[in-house]
């Protein structure tokens, strides 16, 4: 059963925070569910996160339309000016069906510079750092 979206921010915030990155509040509006920033160098992540069905089931079409829907935040972000200096990034949690979905964008993400979070069952965050480039 792979983590839910909750589960899978609460891993990338860790992450981010043992790495001194300081955590917004959330937005209430719709928009990206992480947004953190670093104190002293000023890199900022806005992080769409996805997560397995509430159900526990974990269909290939839950995954695919949940990847699907990173990509389309992440992408919109990447062509947005108001981003130009942030770090975009998608977080699932790693299983099969998210695995094979992510697996097959691989490249446009990281054609995009849109990094990836996986996070394990373990909460253990596993990134595929893909560095923006000025177009």
């Amino acid at each position: 059963m792979p983590l839910r979206e909750r589960e899978v921010v609460a891993a990338v915030k860790l992450w981010l925070e043992s790495a001194g990155f300081q955590i917004a509040e959330k937005r209430t509006i719709r928009g990206f569910d992480i947004d953190a920033s670093h104190p002293s160098t000023g890199e900022r992540w806005i992080i769409e996160a996805k997560g397995g069905a509430g159900s526990g089931k974990d269909p290939s079409n839950t995954a695919f339309q949940r990847v699907a829907t990173a990509l389309l935040s992440t992408a919109s972000w990447s062509n947005d000016s108001q981003y130009a200096d942030c770090n975009i990034a998608m977080a699932v949690p790693r299983s099969k069906y998210f695995d094979t979905h992510v697996g097959k964008i691989a490249a446009t993400l990281a054609t995009l510079g849109i990094s990836l979070f996986q996070v394990t069952d373990g909460r253990i965050v596993q990134p595929t750092m893909n560095p923006r480039t000025a177009p």
